[in-house]
């Protein structure tokens, strides 16, 4: 009977076609959405990753004033590695009173090709570029300016007033300043104008302690830039800041002595940031 029962089921197999064979699928590459979103009070906070840049061999010349020993010994005794330095680079958007706020607008995948995420990431989380109305500056480097236009020049948002600081909008936009700089830093002039020519008319400059927006007010914490500014915000009972550089990792800034930390790249803060551009999301604290 077993035979019998199984003797259909051979021929079949004899005579069934062979399998098709299947093109290999191709392997995915896109990493998943690189956005992280929390509440300040009121506030809604989405930090969007832009991507990030590899520093190498960040015990030479980043940290500069504390010797390549010390960093090196920081960085070791926080087992991290001594060879490269990895910088993320964010963009803050906050959802605030109506407004759309964006402080600094990242390197629009113009600088490196592993910090080119910007522009999908804000797209990942829902943010169109046309519904920002305000954009918060705070200094011209590169890698917190060049977002605000194509490579072609075109503005990306195109209802956004743009808040400068004072003394960065003075320092980069004199040309006696950049006559006298030398000439392998006059680069950064020319990006600051014609990253904000686009804007020229919605450019506000502002000082230490103005108010940016209701709840959102401007603190001066000399940094990359002499007038590098964080910001308050603050929501009901809910306050944080937001910090435009604050160190990158944190043995480069105890390799310092104290008292001394008020390099290119070493800060000291009295308060956590709960946003940044070089911080790695999420950051997040509240007193």
């Amino acid at each position: 009977m077993a035979a019998a029962a199984a003797a259909p089921l051979a021929a079949a197999a004899a005579t069934a076609l062979p399998r098709p064979m299947l093109a290999a699928a191709p392997a995915p590459e896109a990493q998943a959405p690189g956005f992280y979103r929390f509440k300040v009070g009121s506030f809604v906070v989405t930090t969007v990753n832009d991507g990030q840049f590899a520093r190498p061999n960040p015990a030479e010349g980043f940290v500069r004033n504390a010797s390549p020993e010390a960093v090196r010994a920081a960085l070791e005794e926080a087992m991290m590695p001594t060879d490269a330095l990895t910088i993320p680079i964010n963009l803050t958007v906050v959802h605030a009173g109506g407004r759309v706020i964006l402080f600094d607008s990242g390197t629009g995948g113009q600088l490196a090709p592993s910090a080119a995420n910007g522009a999908r990431n804000l797209q990942a989380a829902g943010i169109d570029p046309a519904s920002v109305d305000l954009i918060v500056f705070s200094h011209f480097h590169g890698d917190h300016i060049a977002g605000l236009t194509t490579r072609e020049g075109q503005a990306i948002y195109p209802n956004a007033e743009i808040a400068v600081p004072e003394a960065e909008w003075a320092h980069w936009m004199d040309d006696g300043v950049m006559s006298r700089a030398p000439e392998n830093s006059r680069g950064g002039f020319q990006l600051a104008r014609a990253k904000f020519g686009p804007y020229a008319s919605r450019v506000r400059r502002y000082g230490d302690g103005a108010e940016l927006a209701p709840g959102i007010r401007a603190v001066s914490a000399h940094g990359p830039r002499p007038a590098t500014p964080c910001s308050t915000w603050r929501t009901g009972t809910s306050s944080c800041w937001c910090c435009a550089t604050p160190p990158t990792i944190r043995p480069c800034s105890s390799a310092t002595p104290p008292g001394r930390r008020s390099s290119t790249w070493t800060l000291t803060w009295r308060h956590r940031a709960v946003a940044g551009s070089s911080t790695a999301p999420p950051r997040t604290g509240r007193w």
